[in-house]
């Protein structure tokens, strides 16, 4: 226990330093727009929000500048935190004045704002709270103890999401990634990343996210508990915090956490906006959108979705010259905030959105079969472009198992999704805001069904879904006697709560591994080897190679984060700085790999080119290469090492 407990403690204080930057640096973002009719507990939440981006652009900037070192990292930090600190009143509070001072508290504005609606569920009776506080509560602890506590093993943690930060980290600048796809897509999640794994810190960097559930879930719960029947923001809380696909991303390396998070504080300060037309909720709307755009390259969608709402709703007061005026600068702004990602992308491949576009844009390293490639691979778990499917999507992925990705939806938004219609019928004042997040599910809906069908990229879309359906329950509770009103609610808790793990066995197993690491009867490696059946292999290398070693990563496999020496993807899905199709045999891949300095390979045959171009020709390529230039140094399972022998070595072998 004590071993935990210092391990929670650290992580828990570098991650509690970079939330305090991130909340100063959000005071000053924040300060100039004046927003009216915020409440104390919105301000700290959106100073989070902004800071968090702000934070995310300085971090790219230290990079640009070769800067990134410890001690230019702790600078920056503190400076943030200084701006959060107020020594005024003789006293230091981790709050600025103006998130401190003269204010209504939470639930109650600033100025006049039209009211809430009426209290319609009574959750303040005992057995409902605790029961609602657990459905919170342990789910949150799951992806602290059973995530962010324990070494990476996502599949996309380690190929690329913290793989790219930690090649940052040791060149200690922002380096041009030719042979890793994503390298060049903004990166905005990652820069936080890099702040804990610059400092030594892997937990911190995986606590980020779950700083960003947290957020998303106090946002939830001010929205709902605002502008919604009483109750409705609780309800959200717990109903997202039971989704199976939320409890597997809280406390990992991947982004869908934070992309929500930034989504929904868009939509949050635009329906402020709405409310008040002040110009600066407005701001802030694009600004997040923008900061969703920097968090993942399909997050550009949120800026469109609600550039074009904002702009519905002024067009249809009969100004539709102020709604194209609207429409444009919405996206400049939310463009402002992403822009430096595009430059970056643009100075190093001479494409803004590398590789999209190729053939308008063209691109440093990338080529038309590159973009076959890629758009079959991103398609793979796609339903056909049809109607019926359209129409059935979210039935699809709430009842597939397994097929759109391993991330499980649950069945709880599709569920209750439909109760929404009845406060939607039947309270004229809920209306607008119900049409405007039903309106946003089907846009995000819409727009993820045009691109690729994995079900963590629905997250975005879910606190839509979860907002109106928490709204019906709510409405419905409201509406019956208390003890059904009771037998109800402790009914959908029990539910939440025992659902998340009947529906995702991957959730228990997890836990029931964790356990002894946690504790401290394993060590890292140990531990490692016991979930991840090909990390004896990168220990190997990482052991037995010398420092000018670099490594093939053949024919799949790309999770080089465990890597200590210098590699080079084989993927040809996701990367064209090695075109093997176009080698003729063995001895040209050979002289291919001496001229990028290769002197050893890695082959797992646990994930296998296939279903793509030219697939027999570059199997048979790498087949051929470590048979006639390869000597065989370790195997284990899928996986084997070889070192490349020159020619004349190899012939007498």
């Amino acid at each position: 226990m004590l071993h935990l407990l210092w391990h929670l403690i650290g992580a828990s204080a570098l991650t509690a330093l970079i939330g305090g930057a991130a909340l100063g640096f959000g005071a000053l973002a924040l300060r100039p727009l004046r927003l009216p009719g915020v409440t104390r507990a919105e301000r700290l939440l959106f100073a989070l929000g902004a800071g968090a981006a702000t934070l995310s652009l300085l971090m790219l900037l230290i990079g640009a500048l070769g800067l990134i070192s410890p001690p230019v990292i702790i600078t920056l930090l503190l400076s943030g935190l200084a701006f959060a600190i107020n020594p005024r009143e003789g006293r230091w509070a981790l709050l600025p004045a103006w998130l401190r001072g003269r204010g209504p508290t939470a639930g109650h504005a600033d100025n006049a704002q039209p009211e809430a609606p009426a209290a319609e569920v009574d959750l303040v009776e005992r057995g409902v709270w605790v029961g609602l506080l657990a459905v919170i509560a342990l789910p949150l602890g799951y992806g602290l103890f059973a995530h962010a506590l324990l070494p990476p093993t996502d599949y996309d943690v380690v190929a690329y999401h913290f793989a790219i930060p930690r090649l940052y980290a040791e060149a200690g600048r922002i380096v041009y990634l030719p042979y890793v796809l994503h390298s060049n897509w903004p990166l905005g999640t990652e820069m936080l990343f890099l702040i804990g794994l610059r400092l030594g810190s892997e937990s911190a960097a995986q606590m980020v996210t779950l700083g960003f559930a947290l957020i998303l879930c106090a946002a939830l719960a001010l929205f709902g508990e605002r502008w919604l029947p009483r109750g409705s923001g609780w309800l959200a809380v717990a109903i997202f915090c039971a989704m199976p696909m939320a409890l597997r991303l809280a406390g990992t390396g991947l982004v869908e956490m934070p992309l929500a998070c930034y989504t929904f504080l868009a939509l949050y300060a635009l329906w402020h906006w709405r409310q008040s037309h002040a110009r600066g909720w407005l701001l802030l709307s694009a600004g997040m959108a923008g900061a969703a755009a920097a968090t993942k390259l399909n997050g550009a969608a949120t800026a469109l979705i609600f550039a074009t709402l904002a702009a519905v709703l002024v067009a249809r007061e009969g100004r539709p010259w102020r709604a194209a005026g609207l429409f444009a600068g919405y996206g400049l702004i939310s463009f402002l905030v992403v822009l430096p990602w595009y430059l970056k992308a643009w100075v190093h491949t001479g494409n803004p959105i590398w590789p999209f576009l190729y053939p308008l844009l063209g691109g440093r390293n990338w080529d038309e079969l590159g973009s076959v490639y890629l758009i079959g691979y991103l398609r793979t778990t796609n339903m056909d472009p049809t109607v019926a499917n359209w129409l059935t999507g979210l039935w699809q992925v709430t009842r597939a198992n397994g097929r759109f990705g391993s991330f499980l939806l649950g069945p709880y938004a599709l569920a209750l999704l439909p109760l929404g219609l009845f406060p939607l019928v039947w309270r004229p004042t809920l209306r607008p805001l119900l049409a405007l997040l039903g309106l946003s599910l089907l846009a995000f809906y819409s727009f993820w069904f045009l691109l690729t069908h994995q079900t963590r990229f629905l997250l975005p879309a879910m606190p839509f879904a979860i907002l109106f359906g928490a709204a019906g329950v709510a409405w419905v509770c409201g509406n019956v006697r208390r003890p059904l009103r009771v037998a109800m609610l402790g009914g959908l808790l029990v539910w939440l709560l025992a659902g998340a793990w009947i529906f995702d066995g991957h959730q228990r197993e997890t836990a029931r591994r964790a356990l002894p690491y946690l504790l401290g009867q394993v060590d890292r490696e140990t531990y490692l080897t016991s979930v991840y059946d090909d990390y004896p292999a990168y220990a190997y290398l990482n052991h037995h190679l010398a420092p000018e070693a670099r490594v093939l990563l053949a024919p799949m496999d790309v999770r080089g984060y465990y890597l200590d020496p210098a590699y080079l993807w084989a993927n040809a899905i996701g990367q064209r700085y090695l075109r093997l199709e176009q080698l003729d045999d063995a001895d040209a891949l050979y002289a291919e790999l001496q001229r990028h300095g290769i002197s050893h390979v890695l082959m797992n045959t646990r994930f296998v080119i296939q279903d793509i171009p030219y697939q027999e020709h570059i199997n048979t390529l790498l087949n051929g290469l470590v048979e006639r230039y390869g000597r065989l140094l370790y195997e284990r399972g899928a996986s084997r090492v070889y070192a490349l022998d020159r020619p004349d070595t190899a012939r007498l072998r």
